[in-house]
């Protein structure tokens, strides 16, 4: 039997669990090569998202001899329009109704609270969570799939378009013009926020307390900034070699002459220099143009690492 408990999020204790049972989550669904987080990784998933309000009430799912089998909490931001929900479950369970249990609780809680909107990705083999949304109707909004490149011998060269100058960010005087670029590129991602300067020197000061391994890349022509790309690695000791690339985008008016390839290159060859022989990506299911670009460059997609996305309002 499992009992799940309903109580105050407790800062030490409770960050301690979440990341122990989302690493047993990520061992099971990627034995050869997990990506384990630490609490430095967890704490700039949230900055990064903006999500640095953890709800006050947090639901923890123990079975009889008091084992922690899973749990379910809300992340809320102080500029978003919605919320995430976080939900966890051991392997062992993932094929029983508890999933669908936990999510009713963590549901009911925020409707109690009255969440405008809950967005959520959970894996693809959740089967009892996706039999019960496919039940009351709430259909994904989005596949997101996760790619890796861990061979370059046949890793292509591009030479970069005329015109076009790619460099690291100089420093606080490039953020006028990369927060344009960005808010740009991305206006119509699903996820997106906004991004502000508050935002970025929230992240530089996240980066310099952690001495993360992170960068930004810019396209340019002229002075204006048109494209990005953030290329990081872990902060987990034991994942050195594995490199990440985030937030590749380019302003709409310049897509489709190069430029994001360009941008893609500098970031492998960046990340290749500071001793990275993975590298990682995520990438909506729906983006053939991205994911063409991807493979071209060898990524290849991991399919155990296929997440998908829901959202459902405050009146649904």
């Amino acid at each position: 039997m499992i009992i799940i408990h309903i109580r105050p999020f407790v800062e030490k204790i409770d960050r301690k669990i979440m990341i122990e049972l989302m690493n047993q989550t990520i061992q099971h669904f990627n034995p050869e090569n997990p990506s384990f987080i630490n609490e430095e990784q967890l704490d700039y998933e949230l900055t990064n998202n903006d999500l640095t309000v953890l709800s006050r009430d947090f639901l923890i799912a123990e079975d009889n001899q008091g084992t922690r089998v899973g749990f379910a909490g809300l992340l809320k931001s102080s500029k978003k329009g919605w919320w995430v929900v976080m939900l966890y479950v051991l392997p062992a369970f993932l094929s029983t109704h508890f999933p669908g249990e936990l999510f009713d609780e963590i549901i009911s809680l925020a409707k109690k609270q009255s969440a405008p909107e809950l967005r959520f990705y959970i894996h693809a083999s959740f089967a009892a969570i996706h039999d019960k949304f496919q039940g009351l109707r709430i259909k994904p909004v989005q596949f997101f799939w996760k790619l890796r490149l861990d061979d370059f011998k046949n890793y292509p060269k591009y030479s970069i378009p005329s015109g076009i100058t790619i460099r690291p960010q100089k420093g606080i005087e490039d953020y006028p013009e990369y927060i344009s670029a960005f808010n740009e590129a991305f206006r119509e991602d699903f996820a997106y926020n906004p991004l502000s300067e508050e935002h970025i020197k929230h992240v530089d000061q996240y980066v310099r307390k952690t001495n993360l391994l992170y960068n930004r890349i810019f396209a340019l022509e002229g002075n204006k900034i048109i494209g990005m790309v953030i290329p990081f690695g872990s902060s987990n000791p034991e994942q050195k070699h594995i490199g990440t690339i985030g937030s590749l985008g380019v302003r709409p008016s310049y897509q489709r002459r190069g430029i994001g390839r360009s941008l893609l290159s500098s970031a492998i060859q960046w990340l290749r220099k500071q001793d990275c022989t993975i590298i990682e990506l995520g990438v909506s299911a729906d983006n053939e143009d991205a994911l063409g670009l991807y493979k071209k460059f060898g990524f290849y997609e991991l399919k155990s690492q296929k997440f998908v996305t829901y959202s459902i309002k405050q009146n649904e």
